[in-house]
């Protein structure tokens, strides 16, 4: 029997039904090609210079050129697209406000800088110099992602990863309703190995979408996964919404001309295109009177006394009330705020350090590695570091709410970094940053050795600890560390039982001996 038969056969064995995979041959032949990078380069120069004509703003320009550069030289063709996707997402959070100031002639909420230009553009230099770290990292540790990316595939149960999906989630809200004080030190700890709940979701998406069957499923573990964090007051809803756009994300190969590819592109690109105008749509919703209005409700004592099922009522009675009161232009100037807050604080920092305020010469960094180093379990008298809001006040010179009112408001890393080290500090710390998190991904991927379980892990960090543009890389660098440290250790003790739980009758593999696909969906 010929090797394309015996492939067939063995796929149609086990229930196989098309799509890509990444295997074997998938590293070996096409390890970390970006091979979207040309066309989104002449794609972007095009809109760009159009951007910049129509708007009569060269800066207005480059960012459309730059977000393009972005996705183009992060998007590889054998990895799920996670990076793309949340750099793509900071690029919109920087440039809403100049493009806001641009249309409008004023910026949202009445701030006022000068250093605007300077802000969006250090800001830009953070994203690349990620990107550029994150290029190295997988480069240097290409033998650790190879672990995972070299694994054979598995014959997953679409069925069993869905009622695991809803067992860890039903275990994860027992925890949620237990007070976080009976913790101690142990409450991060405990919440990222929880976190790992989502591994499952995660992986049923990518075997629903790649073998194009189940959708009911990964629709019902969706809603399940989702409907919780409808209920906690916060807009984690987004990065659920991102995680199911970028999963679909990676069977989009438009450079394959096949049939097949052609029919799973036009898929991807409906789904892109829901998951964009539902993001949209819920963030309209939220920013436009749910947020306020939902939360008056949910953080008061009043909410515990409700069954979650109640609560879910009263949450699509608010949705429903906001959405009936929604008034846009008002709605769209508070989304540009809220996504380009850091911005505009950057700008005011870039006014003020060094004239008023000296350079930090690396004190934000050791308070940094000060935090990732003594875990609260280990060290119970560690510092309260508490609300992010005291450096918007030390080095912006704002006076915004603070932990006296139980807010949070960040300044952002790429600021961060100007205060540490000047502008070089952006470039050479946003370069760290990224190949720390290249980093922890082949730690996952040598622990994992299975492609799926690293996408996954992969998936949960990057949205966890470097979508916020504005976050603070004093928590957000020890979050990262601790989550990949706890996560691995989890994953290497329950790997081999996981994979046995949700694969057909036990067996790791499609078949014993079963060539792969190539990356880009041709069969060997």
């Amino acid at each position: 029997m010929s090797l394309a038969a015996t492939q067939a056969a063995a796929r149609a064995r086990h229930g196989w039904r098309g799509g890509p995979t990444f295997g074997a041959a998938s590293a070996a032949s096409s390890s970390g090609r970006y091979r979207l990078a040309p066309t989104l380069l002449v794609y972007g120069a095009i809109l760009g210079a159009a951007t910049g004509l129509v708007l009569l703003d060269a800066l207005a320009g480059a960012i459309v050129m730059a977000i393009f550069a972005l996705i183009g030289f992060s998007w590889r063709e054998d990895m799920m697209p996670v990076l793309p996707a949340i750099l793509t997402y900071q690029a919109i959070a920087i440039s809403a406000g100049a493009y806001f100031y641009t249309l409008y002639g004023y910026f949202q909420g009445g701030g006022h800088s000068t250093f605007i230009d300077w802000s969006v553009s250090n800001s830009f230099v953070a994203l690349f110099g990620i990107l550029i770290g994150f290029r190295i990292g997988l480069t240097v540790l290409k033998g650790a992602v190879d672990a995972s990316m070299r694994a054979r595939d598995v014959n997953y149960s679409i069925e069993r990863l869905f009622f695991l999906t809803a067992v860890l989630f039903s275990v994860n809200f027992v925890f949620d309703i237990l007070p976080k004080q009976i913790w101690f030190g142990a409450a991060h700890i405990i919440t990222n190995a929880l976190a790992l709940r989502f591994v499952a979701y995660f992986i049923l998406l990518l075997v629903c979408l790649r073998r194009r069957e189940g959708y009911g499923y990964a629709a019902a573990g969706t809603a399940i996964v989702m409907l919780p964090e409808l209920l906690t007051g916060f807009s984690g809803f987004k990065e659920i919404m991102l995680i199911v756009l970028v999963s679909a994300a990676m069977y989009w190969k438009p450079w394959i001309r096949t049939r097949r590819q052609r029919a799973i592109n036009r898929l991807t690109i409906f789904i892109g295109a829901l998951m964009t105008v539902l993001v949209l749509l819920s963030g309209l919703i939220w920013t436009g009177g749910l947020k306020e209005a939902w939360r008056g409700i949910v953080w008061t004592e009043q909410a515990a006394e409700f069954a979650p099922i109640e609560r879910m009522g009263h949450f699509f009675d608010v949705a429903t009330e906001s959405l009936d009161d929604l008034e846009i232009e008002p709605t769209v100037e508070a989304m540009a705020a809220r996504f380009s807050s850091g911005t505009l604080y950057f700008a005011y920092v870039i006014e003020r350090v060094p004239g008023v305020v000296d350079h930090e010469d690396g004190a934000l960094l050791n308070l940094t590695l000060y935090n990732a180093m003594t875990p609260r379990i280990l060290f119970p008298e560690k510092k309260n570091i508490g609300s992010d809001s005291w450096l918007v006040r030390e080095y912006a010179g704002v006076q915004v709410a603070g932990a006296e009112s139980g807010t949070s408001i960040g300044l952002g890393y790429p600021a961060e970094f100007y205060i540490d080290f000047g502008a070089p500090g952006i470039v050479v710390m946003s370069i760290v940053y990224g190949f720390v998190g290249a980093f922890c991904i082949a730690v996952f991927a040598w622990v994992a050795r299975n492609r799926e379980i690293m996408f996954a892990l992969m998936a949960g960090l990057l949205t966890e600890s470097m979508m916020a543009i504005e976050g603070s890389f004093i928590k957000l660098l020890p979050g990262m560390l601790q989550r990949t440290i706890i996560a691995a250790a989890v994953i290497f003790i329950v790997r081999r039982p996981l994979i046995t739980l949700v694969t057909h009758r036990g067996r790791g593999g499609d078949a014993p001996g079963a060539p792969h696909a190539l990356a880009g969906g041709a069969t060997p």
